[in-house]
């Protein structure tokens, strides 16, 4: 089960975490997912498995955002009778849940460890 206060705490971990780590290119995206993904497992008071689910939303936050916004500008696209727009508004929304969920596994991973440390 989702557990919404640590998923706000790692998101919030994470932008910090990123702030800081930006200076060390191609490692700073990963530790900040890593330190993302482990406080919200810390947060979670349930097994692993919710540490690492926590820890993945924790890490998508920014991508289920955009795709929100996106769905959004297919809904105006569709109100404005331009269904192609509308059509690639739904799919671009699709592929940013892809990516968001691939590029957040060090997030889901750094989950399952901070639920393993609490």
């Amino acid at each position: 089960m989702t557990d919404w206060l640590a998923v706000g705490a790692g998101v919030v971990a994470g932008l910090v975490a990123g702030v800081v780590f930006s200076v060390v290119p191609g490692l700073g995206g990963i530790a900040a997912g890593l330190v993302a993904g482990g406080t919200a497992g810390m947060f979670t008071t349930g097994s692993t498995g919710e540490g690492a689910w926590n820890g993945l939303l924790a890490g998508m936050a920014w991508a289920l955002a955009g795709a929100a916004l996106m769905l959004v500008f297919s809904g105006v696209s569709l109100l404005t009778l331009q269904p192609m727009g509308a059509l690639a508004g739904v799919g671009s929304a699709g592929l940013i849940v892809v990516l968001g969920a691939v590029t957040a596994v060090d997030s889901a991973i750094g989950g399952a460890v901070g639920a393993a440390l609490s």
